[in-house]
Parts: C-alpha cells; sequence; structure tokens
C-alpha cells in the first residue's frame, strides 16, 4: 500500500496493536446499513459498499479522514452511472478515484469509474448496450484501470472473459491474445504499471496466475504439490493463493507470497487446512484468512515468518468483532468490516496502529538488527521501505534514525 508500534521497549516479536476506527454508513431503522470498506490508499482514504434500507441493494461509498483527526471522517455515497441499480467500490488511488462495478438493468454487471464527482461506465467488448459484463479491479496512481470485461457472442455475454487495462488517453487494451486463456482477470497494478491476474476456465487445476510487464506476459510458480494460482495483489511482491485441487472445484488453498520470481509459503495457524492472502504493503506486512475444513476461520497478519491472529491484536477487542481485513497500505493501516457489540450494527472499519517509531522498518514493533539490515541492503535506493525520513533515498540519517530508536 511503515507500521507503527506500540511500545519501543517490545521484543522483536512483539506485534503492534490497533484502534479500531468505526465508518458509520447511513441509519436503517435505527441501526446502521452494513458496510465493508475494501480498499485504502496511502492518504487513509477508504472506498467500498453498503447496503441500502430496505431495498437491499448496494451503493458504493468513500470515506476521508478529516485534516488533523484522522479518527473522524467524511462518509459520501458514490453516484451510480446512468442505468444502474446498485453498485460497489473496489479500489482507490492517491488522487481519489475510484473504480468498481454495478448492475446495470436487463445488461448484467458493469465497471465504472468515479472522479471528479462523476461516475462513468467501463463497457463490455460489444459495447454500454448491448449484454455482457466487466469489472474493474483496480487503479493505481497515473489512472490505469484494470479488470476484466465480456468478449463473447451476444448469445454468450459472460465468458469468455479478458483481463484489461484501461486509461482516459488510450481506453481499452484486452489481454486475451497474450494470454493461454480462454478466461483471464486482471486483479490488481502497481505504480509501475506491472498487472497481476489469473487465467484458465477459474477455479481449476490448469488456472494460472500471470505477470503482465512491459508489454509482455510471465507465468508464476505454485508450490509444489499443488495445481493453479491465483494472485490478489501486488505491491513489489505478489501475494494471492496457490491451490492444491481435488476433485472438481474443491480446492484448498494455501497462502503464498511471490517475491523475484520464487514462490513461498506463508502458512496456516495451528489447527487450520488452509488460506489465503488478500494485500501486501511495501514492507512485507501480509493480511488475509487462515482457516479449517469445519468452516472456522481466523484474520491474519503475516510479517517477518510469523503469524498473528488480527483480532487479538485489537486494542479493545471488548467493544468490537472483526469480521474481513480486504486491504493494508504502506503505512500499516488495515480496512475491512466488524460487529460493533454495543449498537449492534455490521460496520465498515479503518484499523489504525497505536504509535509510531520513525526507526522501523519493517513494522515488526521492535526497532532492532532487522531493521538496520534492511537500510544496509537499501543504501542509496529510492522508493524504498528503508528510506525512513522520506527524502528520496536510503542513506544516513536512515540509519541514525533506526540507532536512536533501537529497542533490542
Amino acid at each position: 500500500m511503515l507500521l507503527t508500534v506500540l511500545c519501543a521497549t517490545l521484543p522483536a516479536s512483539a506485534q503492534c496493536q490497533y484502534e479500531v476506527i468505526p465508518i458509520y454508513a447511513p441509519l436503517c431503522n435505527g441501526q446502521h446499513s452494513p458496510a465493508y470498506a475494501l480498499s485504502i490508499n496511502e492518504l487513509g482514504q477508504v472506498c467500498g459498499y453498503y447496503t441500502v434500507c430496505g431495498i437491499g441493494a448496494n451503493r458504493p461509498f468513500i470515506w476521508k479522514p478529516l485534516p488533523g483527526d484522522p479518527d473522524h471522517g467524511t462518509f459520501t455515497t458514490i453516484p451510480l452511472p446512468p442505468g444502474f441499480t446498485s453498485g460497489q467500490a473496489n479500489d482507490i488511488n492517491d488522487n481519489g478515484v475510484v473504480v468498481g462495478y454495478g448492475q446495470k438493468t436487463g445488461l448484467g454487471f458493469r465497471a465504472f469509474i468515479y472522479k471528479d464527482g462523476v461516475s462513468t461506465e467501463l463497457p463490455p467488448f460489444h459495447g454500454p448496450d448491448e449484454q455482457g459484463w466487466s469489472n474493474a479491479n483496480a487503479i493505481n496512481n497515473a489512472g490505469t484501470v484494470v479488470g476484466y470485461r465480456s468478449i463473447g457472442s451476444r448469445e454468450s455475454p459472460i465468458n469468455p472473459k479478458t483481463a484489461f487495462l484501461w486509461n482516459e488517453k488510450n481506453g481499452f487494451t484486452d489481454l486475451y491474445p497474450l494470454l493461454t486463456g480462454p478466461n483471464s482477470e486482471a486483479l490488481d497494478i502497481d505504480e509501475d504499471g506491472t498487472i497481476v491476474g489469473w487465467t484458465g476456465i477459474a477455479f481449476q487445476s490448469t488456472d494460472q496466475a500471470f505477470v503482465f510487464r512491459n508489454g509482455s506476459v510471465s507465468y508464476l510458480p505454485t508450490l509444489p504439490g499443488f495445481a493453479g494460482a491465483t494472485p490478489r495483489t501486488t505491491s513489489g511482491s505478489f501475494v494471492g493463493g496457490s491451490a492444491n485441487f481435488l476433485v472438481g472445484i474443491q480446492y484448498y488453498p494455501r497462502a503464498v507470497v511471490w517475491r523475484n520470481g520464487f514462490i513461498h509459503d506463508l502458512g496456516i495457524l495451528p489447527g487450520h487446512d488452509m488460506s489465503t492472502a488478500l494485500a501486501i504493503n511495501d514492507r512485507g506486512q501480509t493480511v488475509g484468512v487462515s482457516s479449517s475444513l469445519q468452516g472456522d476461520a481466523t484474520l491474519v497478519l503475516w510479517l517477518g515468518g510469523e503469524t498473528f491472529d488480527i483480532n487479538n491484536l485489537l486494542l479493545d477487542p471488548k467493544n468490537f468483532g472483526l469480521g474481513a481485513i480486504y486491504d493494508i497500505n504502506d503505512q500499516g493501516i488495515m480496512c475491512g468490516s466488524g460487529i460493533e457489540f454495543f449498537t449492534p450494527s455490521h460496520i465498515a472499519v479503518v484499523l489504525r496502529p497505536v504509535k509510531h517509531s520513525d526507526g522501523d522498518v519493517n513494522g515488526d514493533c521492535a526497532v532492532n538488527i532487522d531493521d538496520l539490515t534492511s537500510v544496509i541492503l537499501g543504501w542509496g535506493k529510492s522508493h524504498d521501505p528503508a528510506d525512513l525520513d522520506q527524502d528520496g533515498v536510503v542513506d544516513a540519517p536512515d540509519m541514525l534514525l533506526v540507532i536512536e530508536n533501537w529497542s533490542v
């Protein structure tokens, strides 16, 4: 999308605690409408959707923290494009531009982009007035949008579908000529234009995770003994799931991270059978879900080879039960949803680290040899997490910040 610390004297294996910032949707019969925060940018702005009282349709929203008061913000319902009856916001860039999808009357799901107060449809291959689906999953700060759209015949409006990239200048670029197919979907795009997604049939052992960079496609490896993979997000590294397929579409996914062309198993919690990684930031902090075949599911943070139950990291767990985490930015701030016990309402939330230490490069709530090593390895680089003072390069002032905040 760094992470802040609770106390400078915590041991290296400790993890930060988080305060819960509620995001309230409009009231419905005395309770706040159910809401879900799906994406958070580097300014702490959040987008997602809520369910409209009485009609059951969803509406996309933006929440922006107030200047100087990040614990409170403004909630704005995003207008739907003409002909849409529902919608949700999937991603927001640092310029406040939002992308998502919604239901268009009689024509299925359609992608949209929201910019400067106006929502505009991004149609499927055959045009806005023809049958077909499209969905916008992500947008980077350059304004490039990625997702999927139908390219099949009018008699088969949903499949096949192709991953696409779109911008205002060039319009759509469909990636299906470069992919193995028959279907594909782009799931995320990085600031350098790197795109990740999947291609295949969908939830089959032949599905492949792909990377599109500088006009060419490469494919990501799977775990040994596993077949099929789906990357969820990109932030220098790629995270997602590598799936062990059993019969048909039944599979056990395992959370993984791809770095420098290699795949690494992030693991599961004790007693669990599967896991999926949903988002990663520039510091390598990864969020996702670990679960069992019996249906027990735990929201987790993977960091430094350890797996943490996020509910155990909440500063005041008595008042709130976390239900989902969808994203994490480079400051370690998460967004998701859960139940506010005293209301009770299902609300969107932001999880903000309690305290910040300038010397904590990897966000493990300690400043120690790991952070010093990160500075040494990043020396002279720009756009690196070890650039603690944000002056554009990793250098001596960053090392001094580590030394001054040394805790172990």
